[in-house]
């Protein structure tokens, strides 16, 4: 997202520059470089969601850390040595299949990728 910010500013402090002191590629070649880079990255950063993408990760991350903390201190539901491993591998498998329940809900849709190709292209 920085990348976004510095660049779109960049674009008129440029286009100003070459008014006085640059030459005509750094007032129109240079920011019109730019713009389609910031066009391209804005379009993948709304496909690919990546902050959506962290925050299944680092949930999914806690979840699993807190049931390896249960589990090591033999805490509820841990507490019966006789079933806790095979509890344990149960809860872990359930969780990773959650995971991947979450992860597929924050890809895009073919609908989105055409709608947001085709918003971009006219």
């Amino acid at each position: 997202m920085w990348a976004i910010t510095l660049g779109t500013a960049a674009i008129p402090v440029l286009i100003l520059l070459s008014t006085k002191y640059t030459s005509v590629w750094v007032g129109k070649f240079s920011p019109a470089l730019i713009a389609a880079a910031l066009f391209v990255t804005a379009s993948y950063t709304q496909l690919e969601r990546p902050h959506q993408r962290w925050e299944v990760y680092r949930r999914y991350q806690r979840t699993f850390e807190a049931e390896r903390v249960l589990y090591q201190n033999g805490a509820e539901p841990y507490s019966d040595p006789a079933t806790r491993d095979a509890l344990f591998s149960t809860r872990v498998a359930e969780l990773t299949v959650a995971l991947h329940q979450a992860w597929s809900g924050v890809l895009p849709t073919p609908d989105e990728v055409a709608r947001i190709t085709s918003r971009g292209a006219g």
